[in-house]
């Protein structure tokens, strides 16, 4: 009996496709390299993914699925800090990711979840506030500071420290001076 490759499956296919872009940036990803870093045909991905949206939108989820956060018993103000932080460790475990998450459509329930997150924050706060542009800010600064962290900019700099004393900058005055 032959021992042949594993099955292939769309998790499978997507969880390649992470690793392809976590080891050698977003530019890598096609359908050509991914299907041969998978032992397969190029048409053989078709059965998983739909087209290259598809597969974008599926890395997508996979990243930001990992910024889950769980339920709580949070203030606004907390639940926008903690999704904050849980968006920034996401996107620093897979800093060649943040491009490709940039062109995802934001179909599925988990691609969107940090954002519902932070809307369902904003609508519950007192008074109610905008979510649009506190969530393209703490998106914004979660991508940016991944990214220059990977990049290898500021070495020895805590990051993390850094980047919660920005989205705090940030939410603060929309949550909390708007409740005064």
């Amino acid at each position: 009996m032959t021992v042949g490759r594993p099955t292939l499956s769309r998790r499978r296919v997507l969880t390649e496709a992470l690793r392809l872009i976590d080891a050698e940036g977003a530019s890598a990803l096609g359908v050509r390299r991914l299907a041969a870093r998978l032992g397969v045909t190029p048409m053989a991905l078709y059965n998983h993914v739909a087209d290259r949206q598809d597969l974008v939108d599926g890395v997508a989820e996979i990243v930001l699925s990992e910024a889950r956060l769980a339920e709580a018993e949070r203030s606004p103000y907390e639940t926008v800090i903690a999704q904050a932080r849980a968006l920034y460790r996401a996107y620093r475990a897979h800093p060649n990711a943040v491009p490709v998450i940039r062109l995802a459509a934001g179909r599925d329930v988990a691609t969107l979840h940090p954002f519902l997150v932070v809307e369902r924050a904003c609508r519950t706060s007192e008074p109610a506030v905008d979510p649009v542009p506190l969530w393209i800010s703490v998106n914004s600064l979660a991508a940016g500071f991944a990214e220059y962290e990977a990049a290898g900019h500021a070495i020895g700099h805590d990051f993390e420290t850094s980047f919660r004393s920005a989205v705090e900058n940030v939410a603060r005055p929309a949550l909390i001076a708007s409740a005064e």
